[in-house]
Parts: structure tokens; C-alpha cells; sequence
């Protein structure tokens, strides 16, 4: 962990081939290509719609994380951003850290 957040597992490699493609996966500090750097999520990456889109329209129109998979497309298609949609849509944080094992799973049985 650097600073609370979780730092991302995926090899260098693999990250330096997202980096660049993935909105969602912000750099966070300098240490981004030195194999550990904190990141955060802040967008379904499937339909590249942004959590404050996301949340700005679930309060407007009154959708729960079903209407924001029916209405948007977002958890419909990968299912990965399930977990943060639900923390989003819960407590109206917009940009948050990557989930570590444990509570993205909890996360994602409810």
C-alpha cells in the first residue's frame, strides 16, 4: 500500500501496454513505470462513461445500479465496474481506488 491506497498488481508489461488506452487508470504519482503506483477508477472503461456522469444521471433520473445497466450499458457489459458502481451509487464518490481482493468481492455478492 503507498499512502492507503491499493497499488495495482498487474505486471509492467501489461500496464504499460493499458496506460496509455485506459481513461479510468489515472497516474498518480512518478513512480507509475517503477512498479508500484497507486491508481484510481473513476469511469466504466467498457463504455467509457465517467462515474460523475454516472452518478450526475442515477440522481436525476432515480436509477438504481440495474436502470444504470439498462439505461447506460455500464456493469453490462464486463461486470468489473460493478463493484465501484455500487459505491458510487452509495455513497457519491466519483473517483475512487482500486478495491483490493476482499472487499471488491464482498462487493460484488451483494
Amino acid at each position: 500500500l503507498v499512502t492507503g491506497v491499493q497499488t495495482c498488481a498487474l505486471p509492467i508489461c501489461v500496464r504499460a501496454r493499458l496506460a496509455p488506452l485506459v481513461g479510468g487508470w489515472r497516474r498518480a504519482d512518478a513512480g507509475f513505470f517503477r512498479g508500484r503506483y497507486p491508481v484510481t477508477v473513476d469511469r466504466c472503461i467498457c463504455m467509457d462513461v465517467s462515474f460523475e456522469d454516472i452518478k450526475n444521471r442515477a440522481e436525476g433520473e432515480g436509477l438504481d445500479l440495474e436502470g444504470v445497466k439498462d439505461e447506460m450499458g455500464c456493469g453490462g457489459a464486463c461486470g468489473m465496474c460493478v463493484p465501484y458502481l455500487k459505491l458510487v451509487l452509495k455513497t457519491g464518490e466519483t473517483v475512487l481506488p482500486i478495491l483490493d481482493a476482499d472487499t471488491y468481492k464482498a462487493l460484488a455478492s451483494e
